[in-house]
């Protein structure tokens, strides 16, 4: 997965014609990264704070790619068996309730 963020202040939306162009160069950008991902599996660092950051912030899990970029691989791991359950458990118990109240509703119909 690749997360990238936007302050909501550098988000050009008073202007329609500027928000397009700067949502467009988004989409440029996301399908170069995914281009790259297809080509080495990996995604780049950005560019930024990760290109400067002190020595003792990378770990033997960061990796040089092509051209320096610095790739940093982690995995996301589950605390516990328990919260992939905590994740579905409420949304079952909003689509029961929903069809319980579309059978009681339709029952009076």
């Amino acid at each position: 997965m690749y997360w990238r963020r936007f302050r909501v202040d550098d988000i050009p939306i008073d202007d329609i014609k500027t928000f397009e162009s700067w949502l467009r160069m988004r989409w440029e950008e996301k399908d170069r990264l995914l281009e790259q991902f297809m080509q080495t599996g990996m995604f780049p660092s950005d560019d930024g704070a990760a290109m400067t950051a002190k020595a003792e912030v990378l770990t033997k899990d960061t990796q040089l790619g092509p051209r320096g970029h610095r790739y940093i691989e982690t995995s996301v791991k589950n605390r516990s068996p328990f919260e992939f359950i905590l994740i579905y458990v409420p949304l079952a118990v909003v689509t029961t309730i929903a069809y319980l109240l579309y059978r009681t509703i339709k029952g009076f119909v």
